[in-house]
């Protein structure tokens, strides 16, 4: 997880959950891992967590935060990211529940 110094205005938080199928979690779990180390390496990155539930294992949850919205549209675009899109899609149940936020 990497920290960086921003505006506190322009952040954009992004919690994304997705449901892996019983038996492709190790899959997902090594997808997503794959995924954050680039992320974090991103521009405008300021946190990248991928989160596994404790009580149901195919639950993943990604916490982020980006510096602003360019950057995290820009993230959208990288290759690492559509990868990992299309690796994941048919190892998920549904698909990922993402969701933006700005702090008030």
């Amino acid at each position: 997880m990497l920290y960086m110094q921003t505006n506190k205005d322009n952040i954009i938080r992004v919690v994304a959950r997705t449901i892996a199928k019983f038996d492709q979690v190790d899959k997902v779990k090594e997808i997503l891992s794959v995924l954050r180390q680039k992320t974090v390496l991103e521009d405008g990155c300021v946190v990248y967590e991928v989160l596994q539930n404790l009580d149901n294992p195919e639950d993943f949850t990604m916490v982020e935060e980006w510096s602003d919205k360019y950057f995290l549209d820009s993230h959208f675009n990288t290759s690492h990211f559509k990868l990992a899109e299309e690796q994941l899609n048919e190892l998920l149940q549904f698909p990922p529940d993402i969701r933006f936020y700005k702090e008030f």
